[in-house]
């Protein structure tokens, strides 16, 4: 059979003008510009997908990493993770709150389709800001993992070591918990990591910037959770 003139013509247009034939995501913000620190940045893309539809929640899952100027698709260059997002969503909202300077942010898969590193916006800039209240935090889980340390209020130096400490009585049956270190409202500041269920954590503070900050520990299958009081990691005195 032959093909039709109208179609055959069709698909070399289709050719000519570079249309996605695999998915692709574009961030459509931030795209230049210059955002002030502690302020909120509705980050946004689009997504087309021209393959397999992502189904499950880790497929549509897409890291946002704060990156280097220099941070490419092909050769990343990240700071930090922002935060994690539903791909087909199109916006995250983030709380800036990265030092001044320039940057890019970076988005990544870890799951197929579209595994990898997938897009790197604009060159964009963050100036000094006012510091905003923390958000109330609303989330008081059923079965909640009492926290000894750290304390509210205590402050800590940057490049000391910390020690997280929990109760473990009610988790006893686990021999993993996750840590997390979040923002004062309790939003993702940091990727999670297991650690071994002990009841206790030496972290070493590694940030670059004096913040406010709170740690996080929950079982793997999220039943058990809790949430520290917001503490503070400061530069130590020269």
């Amino acid at each position: 059979m032959k093909a039709k003139p109208g179609v055959l013509a069709l698909c070399v247009l289709c050719l000519a003008a570079g249309v996605a034939v695999a998915d692709e995501v574009s961030i459509t913000q931030p795209v230049g510009g210059t955002y002030k620190r502690y302020t909120d940045l509705m980050v946004k893309w689009t997504y087309t997908f021209m393959q397999d539809y992502p189904t499950t929640a880790n497929q549509k899952e897409v890291e946002i990493w704060l990156a280097r100027p220099s941070s490419t698709v092909s050769s990343p260059n990240w700071i930090d993770q922002v935060g994690k997002a539903d791909v087909l969503t199109g916006s995250f909202k983030w709380r800036i709150n990265a030092p001044p300077g320039t940057y890019r942010l970076h988005f990544y898969k870890r799951a197929a389709p579209l595994a990898g590193s997938v897009a790197v916006s604009e060159l964009f800039t963050i100036e000094p800001g006012k510091v905003l209240a923390p958000l109330p935090h609303t989330f008081v889980p059923l079965n909640r993992i009492d926290i000894v340390s750290p304390v509210a209020g205590q402050e800590y130096a940057i490049g000391s070591t910390m020690t997280i400490t929990w109760k473990k009585d009610k988790i006893a049956g686990y021999p993993t918990v996750w840590l997390q270190i979040c923002w004062p409202d309790g939003s993702s500041a940091a990727g999670a990591y297991p650690a071994p269920n002990s009841g206790s954590y030496q972290w070493t503070i590694g940030e670059t910037a004096e913040n406010s900050l709170r740690v996080s520990v929950y079982t793997p299958d999220n039943k058990f959770k809790g949430m520290s009081g917001t503490f503070k990691v400061k530069f130590p005195p020269h």
